[in-house]
C-alpha cells in the first residue's frame, strides 16, 4: 500500500526540499494506542512538485523495538490477537472489533530549520485487506483459527486410537501417527518406596508404604508455620508501633497521603510517567494535545506578561462600581467612588465680567465677547502702517491705517551713510551698448534695445519658430541654398514652387532601383514575392506552416488547447479541468481526468 500527498508551503511553492525526514505513525480506530511507528530518512523531493508517494512498510521500524510486529499485522482485528500499545508497557489494543479502522498520522521535517510538522490525519479503511489476500499462498500456511497455524493443531490422524488399561499415549514429532499407547517401564505401576525432605520447614514422617509429609511450627531457632498465638503475639506488637507497616507487595498503593509522601521525597505533584500522545503519558513538545488556549494558574499573569496597550475597557469587571462611579486611587487601593468626591463641586452662578455679554448665569445660559467700535477688516499695507488702541482688558477698541512718511531729515546721516556703502563710480548711472534707459522714475529704469542691434549672432540657434516671422516678411525661395533641404524639411515645402520644386525634381528624377538596394544593402520584396521555409504565401498574407522545420497541423482550436510535438508534428491537444482528489493522465491521444482510487493526504 502506498501513502501519496502534496505538501505546500506557507508561501504557495511545493515543498522540494533535498532531503526530507518522515515519520510514520500508526494508531488505533479510537487513537488511544500507538502500534507502530516507522521513518523514511533523508527522502529528495527536489523537482518533484511536491509530491511525496512511499511505501507502507518500507521505512525503519521504530516502534515496536522488537519482536515479530509488522505494518500489516497491525491491522489483524481478530478478536484473539493482542496488539501491545508503544512503546511497550503492558498495555494492549483489545476494543478491536472486525471492521476497526487505523489511523495514520504523517510527521516531515526538511531540515531547514522550520522542525517537525504534521500533515492532516489519514483514516485506513479496508484497503489493508488486501495483504491478507496473499496469505491464501498454501506455502505460508495462511490457514489458521484464532490466530494459531493449522500446523499447530493435531488431528484425529495423529492418535493411534484407544489405549489399554495402565497406557499412555506417548509423543514422537516424526511419528506417524504421532501419538501412541505406551506401557510404563517396570510393568505400568508401582510403590512409593522413599519420600525425602527437600529441606526445612518440611519434615517427612510416618513409615515407607505410608509416608507422612508436614511442617513444624516455627520457633526462635528453626523456620516454620506461624500458629495463632504467634500472630496474635505479632499483631500486638505491630499495634505497638502506632502504625501498620507498608507491605512491599503492594508497592505503595497502601499509602495513607500519596500526595504528601511526594512532597516529603521532593517530587512535588509529579508522578513517573511515561512520554507519549495518549492519556495517562507525558506530553512531549509536538503533542496534538499541546495547544495555545491554556488557562494560566490564579495570581500568575503579572504586568510584565500582559503587553502594553492590550487590555481594553471590555477586559475590566464592574469591581464594584455603580453608574456614574469612576475608579480613584485611595492612598492603597483602586476604589469605585462618587465622580464629584475630593476637592471638586458643582457651579452654581457665573457672572460676566468687562467686556463679556451674558449677564449672571445660575442654570444654563451663553457668555460671549461684547463688540467693540473696532471695524472687522485688515490693516495696514505696504505704503500704510496700522494703529491700535487697547484697552485694560486686552480689547482692541480703535484700529486705523496710516500712510508711511519719513522725510530725509528724518533718517539722521543718510546720505552720509549711503556714500559710504558704495563708492563713487561703483554704481550704475546709465546704461548704452544695445540697450538704453530712457530715465529713471520712482526706483523704475526704463530700458529700450536699439533698432538693428540684434544680429544673426544675438539669436540663439533654434529660437526662432514660425510665429515669430512677420507674415509679410516676404520670404522667397531664393533665400535657400541650393541642395540644403533635408527629408526633415520637406513637411514645411508644401505649396513650393520654382527654385524649390526644380531641386526636388532633379533628384528624383536620377533615383533608380539599382540606387535603392545599394542604400539598402539588401533587395527588398516584391508584393507579389512568394514566401518559403517554415512560412508561406505574399508579404501580406503570410501563413505559419512550421516550427523549427517541424510541420504544424492545427485542427479546430477550443479554450485550454496547448501545442504539444507527437515525434513527427506539432498538434493541439485540449487540457480538461479536474475535480479534487483527481489528477491528469494521457492516453497517447487525448488527456483526461481520473480519480485516485488510494490513499490521499
Amino acid at each position: 500500500m502506498t501513502f501519496q500527498s502534496r505538501i505546500i508551503n506557507p508561501d504557495n511553492t511545493p515543498l522540494e526540499a533535498a532531503a526530507v525526514n518522515f515519520s510514520f505513525e500508526y494508531y488505533s480506530h479510537d487513537n488511544a494506542c500507538l502500534l507502530y511507528v516507522e521513518n523514511f530518512s533523508n527522502v529528495s523531493m527536489t523537482g518533484s512538485r511536491g509530491l511525496v508517494a512511499l511505501q507502507l512498510g518500507s521505512g525503519s521500524r521504530v516502534l515496536p523495538a522488537a519482536g515479530v510486529a509488522s505494518v500489516s499485522s497491525i491491522f489483524d482485528n481478530a478478536p484473539v490477537v493482542n496488539h501491545e500499545c508503544q512503546p511497550a508497557a503492558g498495555v494492549f489494543y483489545t476494543n478491536v472489533t472486525s471492521g476497526s479502522r487505523r489511523n495514520l498520522v504523517v510527521k516531515f521535517d526538511d531540515q531547514t530549520g522550520t522542525g517537525q510538522q504534521t500533515l492532516s490525519g489519514v483514516s485506513i479503511n479496508s484497503v489493508p485487506n488486501a495483504w491478507y489476500a496473499a496469505s491464501a499462498d498454501i506455502s505460508k500456511n495462511s490457514l489458521s483459527l484464532g490466530g494459531i497455524l493449522a500446523v499447530n493443531y493435531l488431528k484425529f490422524s495423529d492418535f493411534q486410537g484407544t489405549c489399554a488399561a495402565g497406557e499412555f499415549l506417548k509423543y514422537d514429532a516424526l511419528g506417524s501417527p504421532k501419538f501412541t499407547c505406551a506401557t510404563p517401564a517396570g510393568g505400568g505401576s508401582g510403590t512409593v518406596t522413599s519420600v525425602t525432605s527437600g529441606g526445612a520447614p518440611v519434615v517427612v514422617g510416618g513409615t515407607l508404604t505410608d509416608p507422612t509429609v508436614s511442617i513444624s511450627q516455627a520457633s526462635g531457632a528453626a523456620s516454620g508455620y506461624i500458629s495463632s498465638g504467634d500472630y496474635t503475639i505479632f499483631m500486638a506488637k505491630q499495634n505497638a508501633l502506632g502504625f501498620t507497616p507498608l507491605s512491599p507487595a503492594n508497592n505503595l498503593s497502601d499509602l495513607a497521603n500519596a500526595a504528601t509522601a511526594r512532597s516529603n521525597l521532593g517530587l512535588g505533584n509529579s508522578a513517573v510517567l511515561n512520554v507519549g500522545v495518549i492519556a495517562g503519558t507525558v506530553a512531549a513538545g509536538d503533542d496534538a494535545r499541546l495547544t495555545d488556549e491554556r488557562t494560566p494558574i490564579n495570581n500568575s499573569v503579572t504586568s510584565a506578561k500582559i503587553l502594553d496597550g492590550t487590555i481594553t475597557s471590555a477586559d475590566l469587571s464592574q469591581m464594584g462600581a455603580t453608574t456614574g462611579q469612576v475608579m480613584k486611587w485611595n492612598g492603597s487601593a483602586w476604589i469605585a467612588s462618587a465622580d464629584n468626591s475630593g476637592n471638586s463641586g458643582t457651579v452654581t452662578s457665573i457672572i460676566a465680567g468687562t467686556g463679556l455679554n451674558g449677564g449672571t448665569i445660575t442654570n444654563s445660559g451663553t457668555i460671549d465677547l461684547a463688540n467693540t467700535s473696532v471695524t472687522a477688516g485688515i490693516y495696514g499695507s505696504p505704503s500704510k502702517v496700522a494703529t491700535f488702541t487697547v484697552d485694560a482688558q486686552g480689547r482692541l477698541t480703535a484700529a486705523s491705517s496710516t500712510d508711511i512718511t519719513i522725510a530725509q531729515s528724518q533718517v539722521t546721516n543718510l546720505i552720509t551713510d549711503l556714500s559710504n556703502k558704495q563708492a563713487t563710480g561703483n554704481y550704475v548711472t546709465t546704461l548704452s551698448g544695445d540697450v538704453t534707459s530712457a530715465g529713471f522714475s520712482s526706483g523704475i529704469v526704463t530700458t529700450t534695445i536699439t533698432n538693428d542691434s540684434i544680429t544673426s549672432t544675438k539669436i540663439s540657434d533654434g529660437t526662432i519658430v514660425n510665429a515669430d516671422i512677420n507674415a509679410t516678411a516676404a520670404i522667397d525661395a531664393t533665400k535657400i541654398n541650393s541642395g540644403v533641404v533635408s527629408n526633415a524639411e520637406f513637411n514645411f515645402l508644401d505649396g513650393v514652387t520654382s527654385n524649390i520644386q526644380t531641386q526636388l525634381n532633379a533628384k528624383l528624377s536620377g533615383i533608380t532601383s539599382i540606387d535603392v538596394t545599394t542604400a539598402l544593402t539588401y533587395t527588398p520584396l516584391s508584393p507579389s514575392s512568394v514566401l518559403s521555409g517554415d512560412v508561406s504565401g505574399v508579404y501580406n498574407n503570410i501563413t505559419v506552416d512550421k516550427i523549427k522545420n517541424i510541420p504544424l497541423l492545427i485542427t479546430s482550436l477550443t479554450a485550454n488547447d496547448i501545442l504539444q510535438y507527437n515525434g513527427t508534428n506539432y498538434v493541439n491537444r485540449n487540457i480538461p479541468t479536474c475535480g479534487a482528489n483527481q489528477y491528469l493522465t494521457f492516453n497517447g491521444t487525448v488527456y483526461t481526468c481520473a480519480t485516485d482510487a488510494g490513499a490521499s493526504g
